[in-house]
C-alpha cells in the first residue's frame, strides 16, 4: 500500500469501507463455496 498523504476525507473512508466490504464478501462467498463442496 503506497503511504496516503492527503489527510482522510469523507470519500476516503467511504471507499475504504466499500473495498473492505466487498473484500469480505468475496472471502465469505469463497469460504460458503468450499464448504458447499
Amino acid at each position: 500500500m503506497a503511504p496516503v498523504i492527503t489527510p482522510p476525507t469523507a470519500s476516503v473512508q467511504a471507499f475504504m469501507q466499500g473495498a473492505i466490504q466487498n473484500m469480505a464478501s468475496s472471502l465469505l462467498q469463497n469460504t460458503q463455496a468450499e464448504v458447499i463442496r
